[in-house]
């Protein structure tokens, strides 16, 4: 009898991350403006403030002043996946999705990580900005939020996530809420005050079958992107209704 022949796919030994750009508020049109090369894997995220880019992934933080021509390279001792970016206040703010620590930046080069106090083996989300406050999730579903990144108040925890097999894909603010989005069945939660109360949305009527990859707040409405799970409804965008 024949045996049977197995065939793999090779990861790839880097990874080209490439950064474009729509000029304008022309959305139809976009231009590629530069690329950093990688060996861990994709970046995870990027935010913009302070007239500099940062992008991270892994233990490495990506820098641009120059709108994303040029990116200039480090790393963040006592990080290891850096899962997540955001810019208020005046400076960047990024998760360890590997543990419990935070890197904080007000120019993007030089970074200080501070602890956020999770109990194991809890780990580090998503982290978003808005109302003058960093909001971080955690693995258990717990929200801390922070005005400087350095010390982190622990609100009330938006669901029990715990050891099931979901996650916050993205953390977003606009129209005075701060939004929540969970992936494997997507849900939604929005908090009215910074934390303090969460209201949970369904937003595929009826739970799995639903995925939203990632949402933020534009034009009065929050926009999200995702589909179902039969292909090819990935690509699809959403937008919500009032608040």
């Amino acid at each position: 009898m024949d045996q049977p022949v197995l065939r793999f796919s090779a990861v790839p030994p880097v990874w080209t991350n490439r950064f474009f750009a729509a000029p304008g508020d022309n959305v139809d049109s976009w231009i590629l403006r530069g690329s950093v090369v990688e060996t861990f894997g994709p970046l995870a995220d990027i935010d913009f403030g302070g007239g500099i880019f940062v992008a991270v992934g892994g233990d490495s933080v990506y820098r641009s002043a120059d709108n994303g021509a040029t990116w200039s390279s480090g790393t963040i001792p006592g990080v290891s996946f850096l899962a997540d970016v955001a810019y208020g206040n005046g400076r960047f703010v990024a998760v360890d999705g590997a543990g419990d620590n935070v890197a904080v930046s007000t120019d993007g080069a030089s970074w200080s990580v501070v602890p956020v106090g999770l109990p194991s083996p809890d780990r580090l989300g998503k982290v978003g900005f808005g109302g003058g406050l960093f909001l971080l999730t955690t693995s258990a579903g717990d929200v801390f939020t922070s005005a400087d990144g350095a010390s982190w108040l622990q609100r009330t925890r938006f669901a029990d996530i715990g050891g099931l097999d979901t996650s916050v894909s993205r953390v977003a603010y606009g129209g005075g809420a701060f939004l929540i989005v969970t992936g494997s069945p997507t849900q939604i939660f929005f908090s009215f005050d910074s934390g303090g109360s969460w209201v949970a949305v369904d937003p595929a009527g009826g739970g799995g079958g639903f995925s939203l990859e990632d949402a933020g707040y534009w034009n009065g409405a929050f926009i999200g992107a995702g589909g179902d799970f039969v292909f090819p409804a990935y690509g699809h965008v959403y937008r919500s209704g009032d608040l």
